[in-house]
């Protein structure tokens, strides 16, 4: 039996299926039911259609209430494994903290507001690893050395930084710095993996690309974590991040869990 097809200017020539593609077949009526239909009245015919509706607006909710549920109990499952390891690696933690304050004046702690799902910002925490006048020091150097001025508009990093401290160098070598960022994950401002969270002043360097920044969580690990980092450039990085966000799979974020691990050891692109 061949399509049925419509002639319109837009389609001349095609079947319905070509135009819209097969989508969802539709269920013939019989001819008991199509007779019943037809000689129904139209209070019946009305009843009938809101139940029809009614089902189906039915089966959506618990579609919807299955796929919440389901979350739910992952980001619980998530909360519950960090607040073991946050004990595991607390002497960790207590060493790093008394490291930074024998190495220079200052926090422990540094807070930075950072943007997140939806736009919205929030404060994400790293271990301090510069010193006190970064923000002075950092002018100072892109206005007296015209080549750390080019790699900073390239990468947004530096690979010899004057405001890192000591102790900050082997933080940063080892991604130790990031650890804090825990604490991000358990308030759901930031995801295990997602783009790496910006400030707002990169936010104009992501173009049309921020919309799909936005519509993820960041992540303390992400494609561009693991694929050298200070190794590539700011535009691969914005490419990353969109690629990340609208291709993102339960069995991809593991893949850059475990991708993570050497990533870190080896110190890849790390500066």
């Amino acid at each position: 039996m061949s399509a049925w097809v419509q002639v319109d200017p837009c389609g001349a020539g095609r079947s319905r299926a070509q135009r819209h593609g097969p989508g969802r077949p539709r269920r013939r009526q019989s001819r008991l039911e199509y007779s019943m239909h037809r000689n129904a009245s139209p209070s019946t015919r009305l009843e009938v259609h809101l139940i029809t509706l009614s089902a189906r607006s039915n089966h959506r909710i618990d579609h919807e209430f299955s796929s919440c549920t389901a979350n739910f109990i992952g980001e619980l499952a998530i909360s519950v494994l960090l607040i073991f390891v946050i004990i595991f690696i607390l002497p960790l933690l207590l060493f790093i903290s008394i490291a930074i304050r024998i190495d220079s004046s200052g926090p422990v702690l540094f807070q930075q507001t950072r943007v997140g799902l939806n736009g919205q910002t929030f404060q994400c925490y790293k271990f301090r690893t510069m010193r006190r006048d970064a923000g002075e020091a950092l002018a100072r150097l892109l206005d007296e050395n015209p080549d750390s001025r080019r790699e900073w508009q390239r990468t947004r990093k530096l690979r010899r930084d004057p405001r890192i401290t000591r102790v900050g160098r082997v933080l940063r070598r080892s991604s130790l710095d990031e650890l804090p960022q825990i604490l991000n994950v358990l308030t759901r401002t930031m995801n295990l993996v997602g783009p790496r969270p910006i400030v707002p002043e990169e936010a104009r360097l992501y173009g049309r690309s921020l919309r799909h920044y936005c519509s993820v969580r960041p992540g303390i690990t992400s494609p561009w974590q693991v694929s050298g980092r200070s190794n590539t450039s700011f535009a691969r990085r914005v490419a990353h991040d969109r690629h990340d966000a609208q291709h993102r799979t339960f069995r991809r974020d593991c893949q850059i869990l475990i991708c993570t691990l050497p990533a870190v050891c080896l110190g890849r692109g790390a500066c």
